[in-house]
């Protein structure tokens, strides 16, 4: 994969979040092979890639609506707790009509092998277990 992967970290930063997941009592849903694979997909030009935001599992911040695929996704992707992704977009054609993406992503992640819910914008992908459902609805 070229540009930075699920696994791109400074050095320890892994290890800190493996053991603050243990301490936590999370159970990891998500592994770096699903998350590059995702990384991948929304990378490629065939796919339509939606906005995201995500919560880390070491902090209550929320990040604001994203686009960039290649350097603003959270590194090392063990620390994601969840990550969503915005299944709808409004094209600018009179009248603004609003084109929704579900099946698309969801075939996706169904491949992946991801656990996610569907919500009325979003679709929240969980890397662990129990499912942080904070500021759902979605």
């Amino acid at each position: 994969m070229i540009g930075p992967n699920a696994n791109s970290a400074r050095e320890g930063e892994i290890e800190k979040f493996r053991a603050l997941a243990a301490r936590l009592n999370l159970s990891g849903l998500a592994n770096d092979t699903k998350w590059n694979e995702l990384l991948a997909a929304m990378r490629s030009e065939a796919v339509w890639a939606p906005y995201f935001r995500y919560r880390c599992i070491d902090s209550d911040f929320v990040s604001a609506w994203d686009l960039e695929w290649w350097h603003h996704v959270p590194m090392p992707m063990i620390s994601v707790a969840w990550l969503e992704l915005r299944h709808s977009e409004y094209n600018s054609r009179l009248p603004p009509q609003r084109v929704d993406h579900t099946q698309e992503l969801c075939a996706i992640l169904d491949q992946i092998g991801f656990d996610y819910s569907i919500g009325e914008h979003a679709i929240r992908i969980y890397g662990y277990s129990p499912h942080d459902t904070t500021e759902i609805p979605l």
